[in-house]
């Protein structure tokens, strides 16, 4: 099983490769170099902390479920086995998802009273995928057992939680739909009998060829675990392929529908007469991932024979940009009893064509609408009304449609993000105000409707008081009654019920700090131009009980992200202030933890601005040097922050700005750089927002954005690190290896940190910890101990 392996040379090859002018320390004396370290108190408690809960509410908007999950799991739960196909991954041991985060915990609270009742879980519960039954009345979810995945089922009423079946094939997504009753599921079960994986043979029968036609260009993306052999077909073949079966709540003998096969989907009509079937079909291909392999989409009666075939779409290899030929997108309407609706693009235009069929499916589809660009989605409301949203030249739209009386719709100026509600069924449809002529949206933290007329924006609740108040969810159809999440300084996040016209709040939840070590931190908005006149914002984060003016200035990480900006017009420099210090509990506040350790922590703007009407940035670098020279400078003249014992640090496209800084500023002592992509020539046909055009349109940005390229350059001590099983496209483990190698060669102070079995961002306890005690190390010997 050669694919099966493939992943274990990266994923356990261990991690700290020295450059010439780096010495080699340990946590303590005697300790082993090459072993998880412990970061500086309180680092590891932090880090031990319960993550915020994922709240659901139900579909009657009467009960809450609650679903908990430690901060980080132990690396125990990422060191299972990792099988790469297709461009996806599967847990061979159990098929299910591989290095999927899960929760260990759920609780179910009802809104009226605020009683609360704990699902009685097992004591190693693994959980995923919950999905609220349409009569509110109980959750599934799945449960990841170390040899099978297993459905699940809790009762909202007392907690109660049961096994309904097992043998789930959960290695694609979507592995079960409720039926629209509330009395059973269909789910994606493994092959019984299936037998033991194939076996590659160690004797090729010959070689691997693939073929690239004349004047057929295929820019394609680039794809971590592609197919490379007959025997990854084989495996693909074995762990992906399912048998479609329809489970009963209540112990019924299960009823198999239709034949095995690669289903990617199955959902239940509304009126759960009908299935659609969404399957994958051979031929495969080597050179795209499973969602381009071909595609057939049919519609399934209840016995599981087929009613019609809606599209069989042969292989796409095309560029991100292009769009397939045929229907794509299909799905059930969700406000008729049994309606297809997909989009199809006719021509060459960009524009799409939305289409309807409805049951039996024995007449020819009728046209919806003609979509002002590209489809994305379409949120029902009633017989007489919907919402088609699209995007068109990277702009997001809306339109509003009468599928009752079908053809060009009303665009909307602007867009928005509507609030959605259950209907008797439990069916999702647009939540109107009262007298149905607008529709509610999120607005920020906050609540406004829209006139579906003429698209006038009302504002309809916005949080008022101290502390940081966001809408959670809308509680009835008036929008009269609201769920928020409320926190301040001092009180951590928890949940109210309040009046939209300012009734006094109801507590749901009453969660304590789960960080008392933080309280005191401080935080202030910076607003400042760079050199061209650019505003530009920063968030300056400091340590508790620091007094400016009293106390010495502080050494300071900057942190950032660049962004691309459309135009100068566009950058805002509002900066993230507030009332509230969120607490850094994992990776997305890896920085923050280091003021704990006596830093300051700066978050600073870093927009990179398009010429004029250009899509694409011209002089990436020197504005990367212009925004990190001015945030620099608006520190220091808080007098918090010491200029001459300043880092740089980011993640990802920031880990790259990091090195950039590196090799063309002489602004910083040191850098950190995480999961970086550090040589775009490996990204050819584009990256990000930033560029659009291919490495041979554009070869001199290519290498300009590049700190590969300048490598000799680079003088300040500069740390690395990746995780092992990075499959993001842009950032595979490659880019710091190479990167390192390129330092190495030219006697730069230079650190490489690989991480087994993470991804692009780290998840483990002890990869945290020790990624923490990384940077906490380094920094301290290059940036606040440093003499020179």
């Amino acid at each position: 099983m050669r694919a099966a392996l493939r992943f274990a040379a990266a994923a356990s090859a261990v991690a700290v490769m020295l450059g010439p002018a780096s010495a080699l320390w340990a946590a303590g004396p005697g300790d082993p170099p090459f072993q998880y370290q412990l970061p500086p108190d309180p680092i590891p408690a932090l880090l031990a902390t319960e993550a915020p809960p994922m709240v659901m509410v139900g579909p009657r908007r009467d009960r809450l479920a609650l679903l908990q999950r430690r901060a980080a799991p132990p690396i125990a739960e990422l060191a299972r086995p990792v099988l790469g196909l297709a461009g996806l991954t599967v847990d061979p041991l159990n098929n299910g998802p591989a290095r999927l985060s899960a929760y260990d915990g759920l609780t179910f609270i009802d809104l009226a009273d605020g009683a609360e009742r704990r699902a009685a879980l097992p004591a190693d519960a693994r959980v995923i995928a919950p999905v609220w039954s349409p009569d509110g009345r109980s959750l599934a979810f799945l449960m990841l057992r170390p040899d099978e995945v297993e459905l699940w089922v809790a009762s909202a009423a007392d907690g109660t939680a049961r096994r309904v079946t097992g043998g789930v094939n959960a290695a694609f997504p979507r592995a079960y739909a409720w039926l629209p009753d509330s009395d059973g599921f269909l789910v994606r079960r493994v092959i019984e009998d299936r037998g033991p994986p194939p076996q590659a043979d160690d004797v090729p029968s010959g070689p691997v060829v693939q073929e690239s036609e004349p004047g057929r260009a295929a820019p394609l993306a680039t794809v971590q675990n592609l197919l490379s052999s007959p025997a990854d077909e084989a495996l693909f073949d074995y762990y992906f392929t399912s048998s479609l079966t329809r489970v009963d709540l209540y112990g019924g003998a299960p009823e198999t529908l239709g034949p095995p096969g690669l289903i990617i989907d199955s959902l239940p009509s509304p009126d759960g007469r009908y299935i659609l079937d969404t399957r994958l079909q051979h031929p495969f291909s080597y050179s795209v991932g499973a969602s381009s392999f071909p595609t057939a989409v049919v519609i399934r009666d209840r016995g599981g024979e087929v009613a019609r075939r809606i599209v069989d779409r042969p292989l796409q290899e095309l560029a991100a940009s292009d769009v397939p030929a045929g229907p794509r997108s299909v799905q059930w309407r969700e406000d008729a009893p049994a309606t297809l609706v997909w989009a199809e693009q006719p021509g060459e235009d960009g524009r799409d064509r939305l289409f309807a069929l409805a049951a039996p499916f024995d007449r020819e589809p009728t046209l919806l609408l003609d979509v002002p660009g590209r489809f994305s989605r379409i949120f029902w409301a009633r017989d007489d009304l919907a919402v088609v949203a699209s995007s068109a030249d990277r702009k997001q739209q809306r339109t509003v449609v009468d599928p009752s009386r079908p053809g060009e719709g009303r665009m909307l100026p602007g867009a928005f993000e509507p609030v959605m509600r259950a209907d008797a069924e439990g069916r999702e449809r647009l939540q109107l105000t009262p007298d149905g002529g607008a529709v509610l949206v999120r607005a920020g933290r906050g609540l406004a409707s829209v006139d579906l007329r003429t698209g006038q924006r009302t504002p309809h609740w916005a949080p008022d008081g101290p502390g940081s108040t966001a809408l959670e969810a809308v509680l009835d159809d008036a929008g009269e009654t609201l769920l928020v999440r409320r926190q301040s300084r001092t009180d951590p996040p928890n949940l109210f019920v309040v009046g939209r016209t300012g009734d006094a709040a109801r507590a749901v939840t009453r969660f304590t700090d789960p960080a008392p070590q933080l309280a005191g931190l401080q935080q202030r908005v910076l607003t400042y131009r760079r050199a061209d006149g650019l505003p530009l914002s920063a968030t300056l984060y400091l340590p508790a009980g620091y007094r400016t003016g009293v106390d010495a200035p502080l050494p300071v990480l900057v942190w950032a992200y660049p962004g691309a900006v459309a135009n100068r017009e566009a950058v805002r420099g509002g900066g993230r202030g507030g009332d509230v210090f969120e607490r850094p509990q994992g990776f997305d506040d890896i920085d923050l933890f280091l003021l704990t350790q006596g830093y300051a922590v700066l978050r600073a703007d870093m927009p990179v601005v398009a010429d004029g009407g250009s899509d694409t940035v011209q002089g990436h670098t020197p504005q990367l040097v212009a925004n990190a020279a001015a945030a620099i400078d608006a520190a220091a003249a808080t007098g918090a922050v010491d200029r001459d014992r300043a880092a740089i640090g980011g993640h990802s496209f920031g880990a790259a700005m990091a090195a950039n800084l590196l090799a063309h500023s002489d602004l910083f002592r040191a850098g950190v750089s995480l999961s970086g992509a550090y040589n775009r020539t490996l990204t050819p046909f584009g990256f990000q927002a930033t560029e659009r055009r291919s490495f041979w349109e554009a070869p001199d940005e290519y290498m300009a954005i590049s700190p590969f390229a300048f490598a000799d350059r680079i003088d300040e001590p500069i740390l690395l690190m990746h995780g092992g099983a990075d499959s993001n496209s842009g950032t595979l483990p490659m880019q710091s290896e190479r990167f390192f190698a390129a330092l190495k060669g030219h006697g730069a102070t230079a650190r490489y940190v690989l991480l087994p079995h993470e991804g692009h961002e780290y998840r483990a306890r002890e990869s945290l910890q020790h990624a923490l005690w990384e940077i906490t190390e380094w920094l301290d010997r290059h940036v606040r101990d440093a003499t020179d």
